[in-house]
């Protein structure tokens, strides 16, 4: 039987064991069980997922904490006003084919998954994530790199979605390999927030696969200092994992 610490270091454990309901979350943090009927009231609309390790980095469970409040679904996120939109960016009126998003003239982005390894609470497409758990179908992908290669004033392509490093080291591999075989396409870049939430994901196979498609850029984001400590606060854990996947998330590049 595999310990703790080495089944927490599987970007996989990690995505099948996070926390997805209320329940969950209020077993792993029994303080917010006299706020569940307003956190679950949040998550019915907008999704609720924590993977164990970014879990680990919640101090504790109050809105005070960064990491608390970057992760658990609130009742102020149910408050309406005239100017919210849940297209903030105006995506929707930019898509010239499903799942490919064109707002500048020379890049493309492609929403390559509905599905975030974490959904944070600022996110700006909660009309997609994680919904639908699930990726673009290979019909779709292939009518998005077909428009791209129709479009020769495209030399930037990004992918996105939620998080396209959810999908499998092939899976993505093929999407690269397709986007790089368009003469045309300069730059590939990935969105993600993976380095963050999920570190485990950034392994030394997927930092190999990457490499063929250079020039490639990861663009992440973290939001708070927290989010660069070494280790989770969890029992038995001890690997420093977010630096080795910095490490290699700059060898990708």
């Amino acid at each position: 039987m595999k310990s703790f610490a080495k089944c927490a270091a599987d970007w996989r454990w990690q995505l099948r064991h996070r926390i997805r309901s209320v329940p969950e979350l209020v077993a792993r943090f029994p303080a917010l069980g006299r706020h569940a009927a307003g956190i679950a009231a949040a998550s019915a609309k907008f999704p609720l997922a924590i993977t164990p390790y970014y879990a680990g980095l919640i101090g504790r469970a109050v809105e005070a904490d960064p990491i608390f409040r970057l992760a658990v679904p609130q009742a102020v996120e149910l408050a309406e006003r005239n100017f919210q939109s849940l297209d903030p960016m105006g995506e929707g009126r930019h898509a010239p084919v499903p799942g490919l998003i064109r707002r500048y003239r020379d890049r493309a982005l492609i929403l390559v998954s509905s599905t975030c390894a974490t959904y944070c609470r600022h996110c700006d497409r909660k009309r997609v994530a994680g919904r639908r758990e699930g990726a673009l179908t290979a019909a779709q992908l292939r009518r998005a790199v077909a428009w791209i290669a129709q479009h020769r004033e495209i030399r930037d392509v990004i992918l996105s979605g939620g998080v396209p490093l959810t999908l499998g080291d092939a899976a993505l591999e093929r999407m690269l390999a397709a986007l790089r075989a368009i003469p045309h396409v300069e730059i590939i870049r990935i969105h993600t927030r993976t380095p963050a939430t999920l570190p485990q994901r950034i392994t030394p196979g997927l930092v190999r696969r990457l490499r063929r498609f250079q020039p490639l850029w990861i663009n992440t984001q973290f939001n708070h200092p927290r989010e660069l400590q070494r280790r989770p606060r969890w029992p038995g854990w001890r690997t420093p994992v977010f630096r080795s996947a910095t490490r290699r998330c700059c060898c990708a590049e």
